[in-house]
């Protein structure tokens, strides 16, 4: 069984259950991906105009420089589960069994018990999306073989790493990428901001717009090289800073280490950042009995979804990831 309770409990013990900590769906839950919902079929599909615009002598008739192109970008979703089983007589010690009704094969899963293990397993399935989000690749092999693999949770769709690094239409990479440190992340994200092209730079809104995503192992990083810098940002009893040059550092549980994305990344549609789903309504779940004739019950969450990159030409990475990681 997926849970396991014990009948040692104290009078102070309350209805509740003690979980281990996971990761939730940063990326969406911090505003800094464009949502497209209701996408009915694999592909999602968005125009991107691009125009090089230049200034002719003035003459009678125009002449037209022909640089407008009206390009499309595809997202290609991938469907995929959540199912697990369990047996509500695991809960029989639990200090809410007298929530539990009498008859076995008529019994059904208290209040109380159905919203923690929605909130569990569903906080347990988003997990793997948010790492799919950044690593996901639909090419894995080996590493993605078995239920026990690593990868085996994330290869429904194409993540934004592997997006970025190949070779049709690759991001802005920052050169040379070794692994972070805190003696030269600052550097690294210097050396990102300054890809970035001018018209972006430029812009009245950029603080608001243009972001660093970052690891927490990365972020846990820069901390320590404002700490450390010879003019002190922070001291070491106060918390980090989650700016640089007034640019916000947003750090995602689902980044790998030595990776990080300078961007346009927002909850609006010209954000970089694109995620297509069929419905954010299908990131829910049902929890209900397996069969009528089993005391089993089962709990199951469906999703199909699918991220892009909506310009690589306006978006920067640093990473030490190569695209043979996502064929492994």
């Amino acid at each position: 069984m997926s849970l396991s309770t014990t009948s040692n409990f104290t009078q102070f013990e309350k209805g509740f259950f003690i979980t281990e900590a996971v990761i939730g769906l940063d990326t969406i839950n911090k505003g800094l991906a464009y949502v497209a919902q209701g996408v009915k079929n694999d592909q999602y599909t968005f125009p991107v105009l691009t125009a090089n615009v230049v200034l002719n002598p003035r003459t009678e008739m125009p002449v037209d420089n022909d640089t407008t192109v009206l390009s499309n970008r595809t997202i290609t979703l991938g469907a995929f589960e959540a199912f697990e089983k369990f047996d509500p007589s695991i809960f029989e010690n639990h200090w809410h069994q007298t929530e539990l009704a009498d008859k076995i094969l008529s019994r059904s899963l208290p209040a109380t018990f159905v919203n923690y293990l929605g909130s569990y397993y569903t906080a347990k399935a988003f997990a793997p999306v948010e790492r799919m989000i950044h690593e996901g690749s639909t090419s894995y092999t080996t590493s993605a073989s078995t239920t026990a693999s690593v990868n085996y949770s994330i290869k429904h769709f194409d993540g934004l790493i592997k997006q970025a690094l190949n070779a049709t239409t690759p991001a802005l990479q920052v050169p040379t990428p070794v692994a972070l440190t805190s003696a030269n992340i600052i550097a690294k994200m210097e050396l990102a901001k300054n890809l970035m092209p001018k018209a972006l730079l430029s812009q009245a809104d950029r603080y608001k717009k243009l972001k660093f995503i970052m690891s927490v192992e990365d972020a846990q990083k820069y901390e320590d090289a404002l700490t450390n810098t010879s003019f002190k940002n922070n001291d070491t009893t106060e918390a980090g800073l989650n700016k640089y040059k007034g640019y916000t550092v947003e750090v995602t549980a689902g980044l790998p280490e030595n990776t990080f994305y300078f961007c346009e990344a927002t909850s609006q549609v010209t954000s970089n950042i694109q995620l297509a789903v069929t419905s954010l309504d299908n990131l829910s779940f049902i929890i209900d009995r397996y069969v009528s004739y089993a005391q089993l019950w089962f709990y199951k969450a469906v999703a199909k979804m699918g991220v892009g990159i909506a310009k690589p030409s306006e978006f920067v990475i640093y990473t030490t990831k190569t695209l043979a990681n996502f064929n492994a």
